[in-house]
C-alpha cells in the first residue's frame, strides 16, 4: 500500500506542471459533430491533426500559430483568439499529438525537435493547400510545454518565423523532473489506471487546476478541459512523453536569431516554470524581452487575457 501511494505521489508531481484539457482517437473519426465551429482536421505524417482557424475580417497582417501546454488543447486559447483575429492576424490553434482532438499515436517520440519537424510538415501542407496565407511568415506563441515546442519550431526553420513568444515557456523540463520510474514497464502499467481513474477524475483534476491557476475555474471551463483528457489512449501518450521527451538544448535556444517575447505570471506555481525561469531565459538570450503579469499564475493568457492580449498585439504589430 505504501508503494502504491508513493507511485501515485510521484506521478502526480510529474504531471502537475501544466495541466489542461485534451483529446480523442482522431484516427478513427473526425468527430461528428465537430468539437468546435472552427474545427478542421488534416493528416500529416500519419497523424490526424485537429486545429482551429480564425480569419481576420480584412487584410491579413500576419500569421499566428498557438501551441498549448501539457495536457492543454486549442481551448487553452479561448480568451485570446478573438483579439488576435480582430487585430488582423490569421490565427491557427493546434492540438499537439496526443492532446485535444489530435490522434493518440502510441509509441510516438515526443522530443521537441521531432515535434518541430512534424509541425513544419503540417504548416507546409496548410500552405500548399492554400488553407492559410502563403506569403507571410509565422509568429509562434507557445505556453508552458508548448513553449518548448514553439522554441524548437522556431529553431528548426528560423527563416520562416517573424518572432517567438513564450508564455511561461517550459524549456528546462528534463532538469526539473526525473521520469526514470515511468520508463519501467510494470510501473507504466500501474500508472495508466491512476491517470485514467484518479488524476483525470473531476474532483482531483479540479483541485490540481485550482492550484496551478491560483483560483477555482468555472464549471464550464472544467468540463471543456477534462472531457478530452478522458478519451481512451490519453494515458498511453503521457507515458510516451515521459519516456521519450527531450528539451530543445539550451545552446540551440540561444542560437535562435529572432526577437523573443517572454510573458510570465508573477505568481506562477508550476514546478517547470517558476517566475525566476523567465528571468533566466531573459538573461541567456540577447534578443529577449521579459514581461511579468502581476497577480497571474501559470496561465496568464487565461486569467489576465486583456493584459496579455494587449502585450501580444503591441508586439506583433512591430514585428
Amino acid at each position: 500500500m505504501k508503494f502504491k501511494k508513493l507511485i501515485t505521489f510521484l506521478f502526480l508531481i510529474i504531471l502537475i506542471s501544466g495541466l489542461q484539457g485534451n483529446g480523442l482517437n482522431a484516427s478513427e473519426k473526425n468527430f461528428n459533430p465537430a468539437p468546435f465551429p472552427e474545427s478542421q482536421f488534416l493528416e500529416v505524417d500519419n497523424i490526424n491533426y485537429h486545429y482551429r482557424l480564425w480569419e481576420p475580417a480584412e487584410e491579413i497582417r500576419g500569421k499566428v500559430l498557438l501551441l498549448h501546454g501539457f495536457a492543454g488543447s486549442t481551448y487553452s486559447w479561448r480568451n485570446n483568439v478573438k483579439d488576435l483575429k480582430n487585430a488582423g492576424y490569421q490565427v491557427i490553434a493546434l492540438d499537439l499529438p496526443g492532446f485535444g482532438y489530435t490522434d493518440r499515436v502510441k509509441g510516438l517520440n515526443h522530443s521537441q525537435l521531432l515535434q518541430a519537424e512534424r509541425i513544419w510538415n503540417l504548416l507546409a501542407k496548410l500552405e500548399s493547400e492554400e488553407i492559410v496565407e502563403q506569403n507571410k511568415d509565422w509568429h509562434l506563441i507557445g505556453h508552458s510545454y508548448g513553449g518548448g515546442t514553439a522554441a524548437a519550431t522556431a529553431y528548426y526553420n528560423q527563416s520562416r518565423v517573424n518572432s517567438l513568444i513564450l508564455i511561461a515557456g517550459a524549456l528546462n523540463v528534463e532538469e526539473r523532473f526525473d521520469t526514470v520510474l515511468l520508463e519501467i514497464e510494470p510501473l507504466q502499467q500501474l500508472a495508466k489506471p491512476l491517470i485514467r481513474n484518479i488524476l483525470f477524475s473531476e474532483p482531483v483534476f479540479a483541485r490540481l487546476l485550482a492550484f496551478i491557476y491560483g483560483e477555482n475555474i468555472l464549471d464550464h471551463d472544467l468540463e471543456m478541459l477534462i472531457k478530452p483528457l478522458q478519451i481512451p489512449g490519453t494515458e498511453d501518450v503521457l507515458i510516451d512523453i515521459a519516456s521519450t521527451f527531450q528539451d530543445l538544448p539550451e545552446s540551440k535556444f540561444t542560437d535562435i536569431n529572432l526577437p523573443i517575447l517572454l510573458i510570465w505570471g508573477e505568481e506562477d506555481k508550476s514546478i517547470s516554470t517558476p517566475p525566476e525561469e523567465g528571468q533566466r531565459l531573459y538573461d541567456i538570450h540577447d534578443n529577449a524581452k521579459l514581461v511579468y503579469i502581476e497577480k497571474a499564475s501559470h496561465f496568464p493568457m487565461e486569467s489576465h487575457p486583456d493584459r496579455v492580449n494587449s502585450i501580444l498585439i503591441d508586439w506583433l504589430n512591430t514585428k
